[in-house]
């Protein structure tokens, strides 16, 4: 606190800074002083938390609008390594085999919590439901459920287009049972209040990020309960590259995938799975192209 008063005296003249005055910029340039003078992003991290607790003080006490307490408090840096984090390089497609998937769904009946069960549900729905990201299950509401036609309909959370993907029976029983609670009249998975304005980006970033955390850390504590050993950390985005991989084992073509996954390219897509392209379409080339043509000679012959 000393020094972020120290740092409002240089920028403003003054040391005392009426909380009406907080806005991102005057954080986002105290971090980059802190950084000039030498902090670590984690030194800094720690600084910032007396300072988003008085804004959190502030917001209860009606003392700044929700909106500016949302938008200042995730301005954390980033630390990539974090305990849920893969232990190995980010380029890696960590996937679960089929029966790993069999030994996670095992633990549905032995986990004690039922919001760890909840979490499973929204691991497991996003395997079913073709690798769906976690920011699109954030915001999944009950509109987008086309029971007739057991489909998803939604505007993706990342590419901002229009994305339809069936509802497996897997994803439809999950739904069904999210729906026989009812917990939220807006949101299949609670995870959002109902009122909540989708075009608050920085409130929406703040949800995600904080219950990304949250999430994770629980999915990386199941993960070590699994029989099979894993060689990463599970993280809701292994529950995609599972449902790409397995798609894939299936001979599903790439460019179904690509519309599935809501890439805005094949190209993007076989890049980030293309060590997982050989074998199956090894297997589908073999199958379907496996041509074998020889030269046929009549009786008469053939004079050249």
């Amino acid at each position: 606190i000393d020094m972020f008063s120290t740092y409002v005296g240089l920028l403003t003249g003054r040391k005392d800074l009426p909380f009406s005055d907080l806005c991102v910029e005057i954080i986002d340039k105290y971090k980059e002083y802190c950084l000039s003078r030498g902090n670590k992003k984690e030194s800094i991290n720690k600084k910032l938390k007396p300072i988003f607790k008085a804004v959190e003080y502030a917001s209860a006490n009606g003392l700044i609008p929700a909106s500016v307490d949302y938008s200042i408090r995730g301005r954390y840096f980033s630390m990539r390594s974090r305990k849920y984090e893969s232990k190995v390089p980010e380029d890696n497609i960590h996937y679960l085999t089929k029966e790993q998937i069999q030994e996670f769904v095992n633990l549905y009946p032995v986990v004690k919590h039922d919001r760890t069960r909840e979490y499973m549900d929204m691991f497991m729905f996003s395997f079913y439901a073709c690798g769906l990201r976690f920011s699109d299950i954030l915001t999944l509401e009950w509109n987008h459920i086309d029971w007739e036609n057991r489909q998803i309909k939604k505007n993706l959370y990342k590419e901002k287009l229009p994305h339809t993907v069936p509802i497996m029976d897997g994803a439809m029983d999950i739904l069904q049972r999210w729906h026989d609670k009812f917990y939220n009249e807006r949101f299949v998975f609670n995870l959002l209040p109902a009122s909540v304005d989708l075009d608050y980006v920085a409130f929406l970033d703040y949800k995600r990020n904080s219950l990304n955390r949250s999430l994770h850390t629980s999915l990386c504590t199941l993960g070590e309960r699994l029989p099979t050993k894993l060689s990463s950390n599970l993280s809701m985005h292994t529950a995609r590259h599972s449902f790409v991989v397995m798609a894939l084992n299936n001979g599903i073509p790439i460019h179904v995938l690509t519309k599935l996954l809501g890439h805005r390219s094949v190209v993007a897509t076989e890049k980030a799975y293309a060590k997982f392209l050989p074998t199956s379409l090894t297997e589908e080339i073999m199958v379907k192209c496996n041509f074998d043509f020889k030269p046929q000679v009549t009786r008469t012959g053939i004079n050249l």
